[in-house]
């Protein structure tokens, strides 16, 4: 006959448990200020695509000779090329420089957590098109592309996170 052995359960101690919290308090102080730098570098690329795009209208436009102009919708975070052909007078979707059409760019989807909060044109209204003309000053134009006028201030696309893509009303200049 074999004598029995009392069982062995071991529970866990307040210092286990401490220390426990303590490594995961750690772990999470260094994750948090990691997630806000990838946050702040979204908004960042956010803003460089908006004037990316923005200044390739100029470019365009200036490449062209026909008024190529980056239509702002605030509402849909989007940012879309656009231009005047020549032969019809129309305004049409703009083309890369392979000849493909370019569709909307939705910041949102592209930059999850950012999108366009507002948008003022050349002319202090919301909305609309920044245009460029054929040497890259900046026009505003009614919606089916005509009336030029010159810029009466800088244009100004305000992204989540406070940051800002400024056309600067006397040269085009994107900054």
């Amino acid at each position: 006959m074999q004598a029995s052995r009392p069982s062995s359960s071991r529970g866990v101690t307040l210092l286990e448990v401490t220390i426990v919290a303590v490594v995961l308090a750690i772990m999470a102080g260094s994750v948090v200020p990691a997630l806000e730098q990838v946050d702040e570098a979204r908004r960042s690329a956010a803003a460089d695509e908006v004037a990316r795009l923005v200044g390739f209208a100029r470019d365009c436009a200036t490449a062209s000779g026909e008024p190529t102009g980056a239509e702002i919708d605030a509402e849909a975070d989007s940012v879309t090329l656009r231009r005047i052909d020549h032969a019809s007078g129309d305004v049409v979707a703009a083309q890369d420089f392979g000849g493909q059409d370019r569709g909307a760019v939705l910041v949102a989807e592209r930059f999850p957590g950012v999108g366009i909060d507002a948008f003022v044109n050349g002319d202090g209204a919301g909305g609309g098109t920044v245009w460029f003309a054929f040497d890259g000053t900046p026009q505003t134009r009614d919606t089916d592309g005509g009336s030029p006028a010159d810029f009466t201030q800088d244009a100004t696309v305000t992204l989540t996170g406070a940051r800002v893509v400024t056309v600067v009303r006397l040269s085009g200049v994107v900054e």
